[in-house]
């Protein structure tokens, strides 16, 4: 594991990341999904695509990666794209799994791999829709606390920067 320290709106984020063939000319950014981590990808496919480079990296807040701030999608690409930029490579490939995949449509590589990835809108089931508007109703009448109610199980530990996100 290294870590690389990325400024970015007058923060700095201390990004881990693992590099796996880095003999290998070609390289392949891998990023992982909403709650998770470059060791779980890293699991998944370091036995895989042995002719390129693969670049794992915690994105700001999962993992070993810092982050004290909210931020939006747009942010976590800019934030990868400053990663690369000081790494000095440029990937013709990314993989993003769930929300990583979101990340990886802002970033404009060549070659995108989608792993039942985020951000593809499609309608939310009544019952989520509902779910939603109960606990903006009540959020500003001080019931925040029944948030654990209303919370996704990939979201419970998150601080709240995180959540907010």
């Amino acid at each position: 594991m290294a870590l690389k320290e990325i400024k970015y709106k007058d923060k700095t984020f201390k990004l881990s990341y693992e590099i796996i063939n880095s003999t290998k000319k070609e390289s392949l950014l891998i990023l992982h999904g909403w709650g998770s981590n470059k060791e779980i990808m890293k699991q998944a496919f370091s036995k895989e695509l042995k002719e390129y480079k693969h670049i794992y990296l915690d994105m700001p807040g999962f993992g070993a990666s810092s982050n004290d701030m909210i931020l939006t999608t747009k942010d976590y690409s800019q934030i990868v794209k400053l990663f690369l930029e000081i790494l000095k490579t440029d990937p013709k490939i990314v993989m993003g799994h769930s929300f990583g995949g979101k990340v990886a449509t802002l970033l404009n590589i060549p070659y995108l791999v989608l792993l039942s990835s985020a951000g593809v809108v499609t309608v939310k089931p009544w019952s989520v829709k509902v779910k939603i508007a109960t606990f903006k109703l009540l959020k500003p009448l001080g019931f925040a606390k029944i948030r654990e109610l209303f919370i996704a199980p990939d979201a419970k530990n998150m601080s709240h920067e995180m959540y907010e996100t």
